[in-house]
């Protein structure tokens, strides 16, 4: 159940939970999405098409939609009741320009790192922890961020 169910306006521990939620959540995903792209074990290739690098791209455009979309909606579901909320439509362009922005800023900064380090394959377990703290972060900033700048 969401943090935002409660019919008082949600405080700054309430957004906290549901970062917390949020990217608990999406190192979750991470994790599935993880094993389902890249063979148990093996190493991972940095570059080329499927590659480590590549993966950020999609990973980070979910995270940026889903992580402001699903809160958003619960948050104005909740509190339409009690005060004056953003429309649907307004919180699914939100969506999509913090996806849109998670892809670009993600691609860019994951590139970069993987170009500073020169490597060419990375070890299956800690491209996999990367992955799962890319993933929980992103998930809890980006929810944190939404919900501060739609209630707030």
């Amino acid at each position: 159940m969401s943090a935002l169910a409660g019919s008082p306006p949600p405080t700054d521990l309430r957004i906290g939970r549901e970062a917390l939620v949020s990217g608990a959540i999406n190192a979750v995903l991470s994790l599935a999405f993880f094993l389902l792209a890249f063979d148990a074990w093996q190493a991972v290739a940095v570059w080329g098409v499927g590659g480590y690098v590549m993966d950020f791209l999609p990973q980070s455009f979910a995270i940026g939609l889903m992580a402001t979309l699903v809160p958003g909606l619960l948050a104005r579901r909740r509190l339409g009741r009690t005060r004056r909320v953003p429309s649907a439509g307004s919180v699914m362009a939100r969506s999509l320009a913090h996806a849109l922005l998670a892809l670009m800023v993600g691609g860019v900064f994951w590139a970069a790192a993987a170009w500073i380090s020169g490597g060419v394959m990375m070890g299956w377990s800690p491209a996999l922890a990367i992955k799962l703290i890319y993933g929980g972060a992103l998930g809890a900033a980006v929810t944190a961020l939404s919900l501060r700048r739609m209630l707030g």
